[in-house]
């Protein structure tokens, strides 16, 4: 194939995607779309959701599949399949063999009717599946990118584990964001011919270093000389929020002047909450729930630490890698986090970021307490390291690299 004369067509396959401007529903898939376009036509194949909003800023195609009637029913995708990412209802069970018979129906045709070159999966379940099913119709190589939950899912499920395996087996290239999930792959049994490491990128134009935002101090109940505590996330269990919330006695008796501001909404909201009263920090914490992503930013420029304690679930579901740690250090932030949530990366100065045990308030309060106290790096030497090795750009070219290796064999 010529690449000089032909742009490649890609279909980007996923459950989730943001819906309207702002929303916070897996922004970094359609900034990966986004990336990609400026080198391949893309095409995003996606189930159907009544909060779709009309949007012209899109640079790529979005197509969306209907599987069920009436529409208010199609409710899997969107970070709802699981609740509390831990298990799926029985609506979810009842709903999934529609999405997937429509799904593949709309993939062929997609395929059919604009001659994709290569189908790029994201989640092994239920994306990876329907490819290989598209794949077995039209011969069209898939890769599959594995973000963690549905490695969990196959794990728990003789049907899904199955579906997963063959899944893997006729992918041309697996890819995930964090090594532990190729190793929870491996455990399952499944070893892919070729895989890769490549996170999903955060766009440098986007997240940046700014100034506090003082009428959002004012709201958040936030004075200008407190030490902001940043958390970013959906409030569940694999977050291990509920560690840090444990932490803050502990950080409050060493360095005072501490507020945490959580930024998310979930299942643990209300637990969080309790113990905070249980602890007598209420006062000291900040929840601010949902907030759209076009603002996200400015609450990163908020922090002065960035804390991303993710756990392995009482279910065993692990949240590794999280993007908004990503966004963070592209914003200048240095970074406590689990070996799940920053394991994998090597940072150059022991100040930019600590890594500690999980399910361990007191060793996240004495990471917190040292970066406080010490004089650390530079805001700017974060970012840095951050664009270094998380910038969209590089994200894009990791992938259009295997596409185009691929399609040359």
């Amino acid at each position: 194939m010529d690449f000089e004369k032909k742009r490649l067509k890609i279909c980007l396959l996923t459950h989730t995607l943001p819906r309207f401007s702002g929303d916070p529903s897996a922004p970094f898939i359609g900034e990966l779309a986004e990336a990609l376009s400026k080198r391949a036509e893309v095409f995003v194949l996606a189930p159907d959701d009544v909060a779709f909003r009309k949007n012209n800023k899109r640079s790529y195609k979005l197509l969306r599949y209907k599987y069920i009637l009436p529409p208010k029913f199609q409710t899997l995708g969107y970070s709802r399949t699981l609740k509390g990412d831990k298990t799926m209802g029985w609506l979810s069970y009842l709903l999934s063999p529609f999405l997937y018979f429509f799904a593949t129906l709309a993939l062929i045709r997609l395929i059919k009717r604009e001659k994709i070159d290569i189908i790029t999966a994201h989640w092994l379940l239920p994306n990876g599946f329907i490819a290989l099913l598209a794949f077995l119709v039209t011969g069209v190589p898939y890769t599959v990118t594995i973000p963690g939950s549905d490695v969990y899912m196959a794990s728990r499920n003789i049907l899904f584990k199955w579906m997963a395996g063959l899944a893997v087996k006729q992918a041309v290239w697996v890819i995930s964001d964090s090594r532990y999930y190729l190793q929870e792959l491996n455990q399952l049994g499944f070893y892919p011919d070729k895989s890769d490491i490549i996170r999903y990128g955060v766009d440098r134009t986007k997240f940046k270093r700014g100034k506090k935002n003082l009428k959002l101090l004012r709201r958040r109940n936030i004075f200008p000389d407190d030490v902001v505590i940043l958390a970013v996330g959906r409030l569940v269990a694999k977050k291990g929020f509920i560690y840090l919330v444990g932490a803050m006695p502990e950080i409050l008796r060493l360095c005072p002047k501490v507020k945490l501001l959580l930024v998310g909404d979930g299942e643990e909201r209300e637990k969080l909450k309790s113990l905070a009263k249980k602890l007598a920090v209420a006062n000291k914490i900040s929840f601010a729930g949902t907030v759209s992503f076009d603002e996200l930013h400015e609450y990163y420029n908020l922090g002065n630490i960035f804390v991303m304690p993710s756990i392995k679930d009482e279910k065993g579901n692990v949240d590794a890698s999280p993007v908004a740690m990503m966004e963070a250090m592209m914003c200048g932030l240095s970074v406590v986090g689990t070996k799940y949530a920053a394991g994998d990366i090597a940072f150059p100065e022991p100040l930019m970021g600590v890594v500690v045990k999980e399910k361990n308030s007191l060793a996240i309060a004495d990471a917190i307490c040292r970066l406080i106290r010490e004089v650390g790096v530079g805001k700017d030497q974060v970012r840095r390291l951050a664009i270094r090795y998380f910038s969209l750009t590089k994200t894009a070219n990791s992938y259009m690299e295997i596409f185009e290796n691929v399609l040359k064999c």
